[in-house]
């Protein structure tokens, strides 16, 4: 697998994660009863990003030596599968915009957004494993 692939999917979901940081704390300033929740996918994605940029170093400083091609075939899967999970985590809170933040929150968004989380924290800690 060519190294810049994986690069290029780290550097993809870093700025993905950087979108949904700003998403959230927009979300949260309009609905304060979401901020325990958020807060948790939060400090999953500040960890994930610590993760990734681990990934992207070694990847970079060491080519195609750094990891085996198994191996980075899963882990370009891994990285796929993030950035689907952080992009339907953004799909849920834009959804949630507007007057009815705490409505459409408590009526299900809530727990889609944490279904998601889960999913996320499974996905990271498969790259730690990996790493």
């Amino acid at each position: 697998m060519d190294p810049v692939t994986i690069v290029t999917g780290c550097v993809s979901i870093l700025g993905t994660i950087a979108k949904l940081s700003t998403l959230i704390s927009g979300f949260v300033r309009n609905f304060r009863d979401a901020r325990t929740d958020l807060d948790l996918v939060r400090l999953d994605l500040t960890s994930l990003s610590s993760v990734l940029e681990l990934v992207e170093g070694d990847v970079k400083e060491y080519g195609q030596k750094a990891l085996p091609d198994t191996l980075a075939r899963k882990i370009h899967g891994i990285v796929q599968n993030c950035d689907a999970v952080l992009s339907k985590i953004i799909e849920v809170l834009e959804e949630s915009g507007g007057m009815m933040d705490g409505i459409k929150w408590a009526m299900g968004k809530k727990e889609k957004v944490l279904d998601l989380k889960a999913s996320l924290e499974a996905h990271k800690m498969s790259l730690e494993l990996a790493l």
